[in-house]
């Protein structure tokens, strides 16, 4: 069965590109199946996010529709 997340973060200009940059470490994450070789958790200190988390919106859908053809 398929599952769909989504996401709307509100990302200052000046950060965009920071953004963008830790975003991708995403799908670096994703394909690190083992977590004794995943690194130490990020310092939030020395490596913010660079967006607000309190203004994040997510939900979780399962599809009613296939576009497929």
């Amino acid at each position: 069965m398929s599952y769909i997340d989504g996401f709307v973060i509100a990302v200052p200009t000046a950060n965009k590109q920071r953004f963008i940059e830790h975003a991708g470490m995403a799908k670096l994450m994703e394909m690190m199946n083992d977590p004794s070789k995943l690194d130490p958790p990020m310092d939030p200190e020395k490596n913010p996010m660079p967006f607000d988390g309190k203004r994040l919106i997510f939900g979780g859908f399962a599809p009613v529709v296939s576009l497929q053809k």
